[in-house]
């Protein structure tokens, strides 16, 4: 079996999203990266939440008309 090295699947930087952002949109961003998870920025650029592709194929919320913040 071949190891796995951390410096082969580390990243410094990350996919992110506006809090005011719809569910819509997060969809987008996770069909066209084809990325686990968005980090949730709100107003100031600062990092309040991380949205999991996962928890997003699961909710029955409207994405057209749910917004990130609304999660948290």
């Amino acid at each position: 079996m071949e190891r796995t090295k951390v410096k082969e699947v580390y990243q410094e930087s990350f996919e992110a999203i506006e809090e005011t952002a719809t569910l819509s949109k997060a969809i987008e961003h996770f069909e066209s990266r084809r990325i686990p998870a968005l980090l949730v920025t709100d107003n100031k650029g600062s990092v309040s939440g991380v949205l999991s592709r996962r928890w997003l194929s699961r909710t029955t919320l409207d994405p057209s008309s749910t917004r990130v913040a609304k999660l948290s």
